[in-house]
């Protein structure tokens, strides 16, 4: 399925003059940079949200009694790795870089 849809996007750009090219590539940029965005927001309310969260899993069977204080200790470390995760796959090391590079020139 994924093949099928790649192929057809691919013969999609193919047929594309130059100039509409880089308008499609300059759309997919803005909506790469959204969706970078929504996980950043994702990713607060999760953590901001975390005794919520782990109530839930409670409520529900996916966190024992005895498990409550370590995974309700866990909220920085859980916040650690989505930051590490956020600064290598949607932001990534490029984006970073030419932000820190915008604010030294």
């Amino acid at each position: 399925m994924i093949l099928l849809i790649g192929g057809t996007l691919l013969t999609w750009l193919l047929k594309l003059q130059p100039a509409h090219v880089v308008s499609v590539a300059a759309w997919f940029r803005r909506g790469a940079q959204l969706g970078a965005l929504i996980q950043v927001g994702l990713c607060c309310w999760v953590i901001a949200s975390w005794r919520t969260i782990v109530a839930l899993g409670f409520k529900h069977g996916y966190v024992a009694k005895h498990e409550l204080r370590a995974v309700l200790g866990l909220r920085w470390r859980a916040a650690g790795a989505m930051a590490i995760y956020l600064a290598l796959v949607p932001i990534g090391a490029g984006n970073i870089a030419r932000f820190i590079l915008g604010l030294i020139s």
